[in-house]
C-alpha cells in the first residue's frame, strides 16, 4: 500500500494505491487542482456551506470562480483546510500537518476566513498495509472534520458498498441511482480475525463502525471510531456519488450534516484498509 500526501495543497491525499491499483479517481485530477473536487481533500473546520461566509477578494482565490460555476455559493466549501498550505512534520511512516487561525494566505488570516480561531492537526500513518488518518481540531466555536476522498468505482454497474447493520446483518448499497445519503453509523465489535482487525484490537480500538467498498479491481474497508467520547467519534457517514459518476465519496463526518456542529473539539480516527484483488 502506498499513500502520497500534499501538505501545500490542503494536506490532501493525492495518490492511494494497493499493489498497482490506483484507488482514487485520477480522472478528476484537473478538478482537484482547480477547486479540490477530486482526489483526496479534507473537511475542516466546517462542513459544506453552513455557517460563516467570509468577504474576500475573489480574484486572488482562483478556486472561488470554479465553485460558483458549480453552483456553490460558499468561497471555502467544506472548510478552508483543503484550500491552504499546512506546516508538515514527517518521519518514515508518518506525516502530520498543522494549521491555526493566526496563519495567513493571500493577505488573510485563517481565522478571518473561517470566522473563528482554531487549531488543527491531521496525521497520516501507515500501519500494517492500511492508512490511519487522525484528526485533532480545537475551535473557539463548534468545528467539524472528516474526509472527502473520491474513490474510483472502476465499473459503476458492478460496484457495491456493504455496511454491517447488526450482528450477522449487512446492508448493501448499489450504484444504480444518485447517492447523497447521510447514514447513522452503527457501532460494532467485529470478531473478524484478519490481520487488519487484529491490529485494531492491539491498538485497543473498539466500538467502531466500518463499511466495505467492493469493485472489480479492489476492495476498500473504511473503519472509523463510532462510539465513545463525543469528541472522538464520527456521528455520520455520508455516501456521495452522482448518477452515472465514476466515483464515490465515503465520508465519516464528526457531526450530522444539516443539524449544525456542536463540538468544539474533534479527535476522531479513520482507517483505510485497501485490498487488491
Amino acid at each position: 500500500m502506498s499513500a502520497v500526501i500534499a501538505p501545500e495543497m490542503g494536506m490532501s491525499l493525492i495518490s492511494f494505491t494497493a499493489g498497482d491499483i490506483q484507488i482514487l479517481d485520477f480522472s478528476r485530477t484537473d478538478l482537484f487542482l482547480k477547486y479540490r473536487k477530486g482526489l483526496g481533500p479534507l473537511i475542516l473546520p466546517h462542513f459544506n456551506e453552513e455557517g460563516f461566509i467570509p468577504k474576500v477578494e475573489e480574484s486572488i482565490f482562483p478556486h472561488i470562480g470554479y465553485l460558483k460555476n458549480d453552483g456553490v455559493k460558499h468561497p471555502f466549501q467544506h472548510g478552508i483546510g483543503r484550500y491552504v498550505g499546512w506546516y508538515p512534520e514527517a518521519s518514515e511512516n508518518t506525516i502530520t500537518g498543522f494549521i491555526e487561525g493566526s496563519m495567513e494566505t493571500n493577505g488573510y488570516t485563517f481565522k478571518e476566513l473561517a470566522g473563528f480561531d482554531f487549531k488543527a492537526a491531521v496525521t497520516y500513518t501507515v500501519i500494517e498495509g492500511a492508512l490511519e488518518v487522525h484528526f485533532s481540531i480545537d475551535g473557539e466555536k463548534p468545528v467539524a472534520s472528516g474526509i472527502h476522498y473520491y474513490y474510483n468505482l472502476v465499473n459503476r454497474n458492478t460496484a457495491k458498498l456493504e455496511i454491517p447493520e447488526s450482528e450477522g446483518r449487512v446492508r448493501t448499497i448499489e450504484f444504480n441511482r444518485s447517492l447523497n445519503d447521510v447514514l447513522k453509523p452503527i457501532s460494532v465489535n467485529s470478531k473478524r480475525q484478519d490481520d487488519f482487525f487484529k491490529v485494531l484490537k492491539e491498538k485497543h480500538v473498539k466500538n467502531y463502525s466500518y463499511c466495505t467498498l467492493k469493485t472489480d479491481k479492489y476492495q476498500l474497508q473504511t473503519v472509523f471510531t463510532a462510539n465513545g467520547k463525543p469528541e472522538d467519534v464520527f456521528d455520520s457517514l455520508v455516501v456521495f456519488s452522482p448518477e452515472n459518476a465514476g466515483f464515490v465519496c465515503i465520508e465519516p463526518i464528526s457531526y450530522i450534516p444539516g443539524e449544525g456542529a456542536v463540538k468544539k473539539i474533534n479527535s476522531g480516527t479513520i482507517y483505510l484498509n485497501p485490498l487488491s484483488l
